[in-house]
């Protein structure tokens, strides 16, 4: 409902939404006392996130995209996991005490783009138009590829850590994917 107001400031939607629960939550004021261990916040978040997904890929044009993939496919197929790579490097060069399966977590969930990030560039007439697209839908589907990837990276550090046998290991995978 405020949303186009907001996009004529410095300040967006997720950055005021994120002070306003910080200050009103449990460790600010105390207005909002809410129990996160609870299914209510849970499913919350959850319809949360599907309604900004949804909205995210509502706004794709495919007959419009019909010969451009190449660019948000070079995006998610080279340039997502090149993230990741590197990402997993850094993590483990960064942060000691952590395995590779644990900096390949970290780097899955730190590959995605927020969308929000990249409303300045997708929303400015001076870049063309096909990169635009090509950046939304990149940031539209990013999310759900990059979360089989971090299931997939503490599957594997689960399994290679315990002392299951190799088909315990492997249900764990699968049920985490």
């Amino acid at each position: 409902a405020i949303q186009s107001r907001l996009g004529t400031t410095i300040l967006g939607g997720p950055l005021i939404f994120v002070t306003l629960g910080l200050v009103l939550s449990n460790e600010g004021l105390g207005v909002l006392d809410l129990d996160l261990d609870t299914g209510t916040v849970t499913i919350l978040l959850k319809a949360t996130l599907v309604i900004l997904l949804f909205t995210e890929a509502s706004e794709l044009e495919p007959r419009r995209m019909r010969g451009e993939i190449s660019i948000p496919g070079r995006l998610l197929g080279l340039g997502m996991p090149l993230v990741m790579i590197l990402g997993t490097v850094a993590a483990a060069l960064l942060f000691d005490g952590i395995g590779i399966w644990e900096a390949a977590v970290v780097a899955a969930l730190l590959a995605p783009t927020d969308a929000a990030l990249g409303v300045p560039v997708v929303s400015n007439k001076r870049v063309p138009e096909r990169i635009r697209r090509s950046l939304i839908v990149e940031s539209g589907l990013n999310d759900g590829l990059a979360v089989p990837f971090a299931f997939a990276f503490a599957a594997a550090g689960e399994g290679f850590t315990s002392d299951d046998t190799g088909a315990d290991a492997l249900t764990f995978r699968v049920e985490q994917i």
